[in-house]
């Protein structure tokens, strides 16, 4: 997902596995940055016992994100937000990420699949549309 690569992604429901590397991009750092605008994370974690929640990219990954589940803290991320769902990390221009962390210790949102509950609800939604 570099320089010219596709934006308005849905990433959701993904195991990392041991989540060492679950933003590491192949792509030349002169290509640009490794996430095109408005691409979103939802639930993105490891099933196996004992693996941390996977860590945020650092912020030059890429502007106009966003990550919604049990995520940890960019490399060099400071805190600048209103509280600990919403962190404020990366949220200085350009970047405006939008992070939302699980409420109450919570480990994941729900739903977990963010795309098949769209899809399982499309028609309702719609219907909805016409008759408004």
């Amino acid at each position: 997902m570099l320089l010219t690569g596709p934006h308005h992604n849905l990433w959701t429901n993904l195991d990392v596995g041991q989540g060492s590397r679950p933003f590491a991009s192949s792509g030349n750092a002169s290509r640009g940055a490794h996430a095109a605008r408005l691409n979103t994370w939802w639930n993105i974690f490891s099933s196996l016992a004992g693996v941390p929640a996977p860590k945020l990219p650092d912020c030059g990954f890429g502007a106009l994100l966003n990550f919604v589940g049990a995520f940890g803290a960019p490399p060099g991320g400071a805190a600048a937000g209103r509280n600990v769902r919403y962190p404020g990390w990366c949220v200085a221009a350009p970047l405006g990420w939008y992070v939302e962390l699980p409420a109450n210790g919570a480990k994941s949102f729900s739903p977990a699949d963010l795309h098949s509950a769209m899809v399982l609800t499309r028609s309702q939604r719609l219907a909805a549309t016409k008759r408004a």
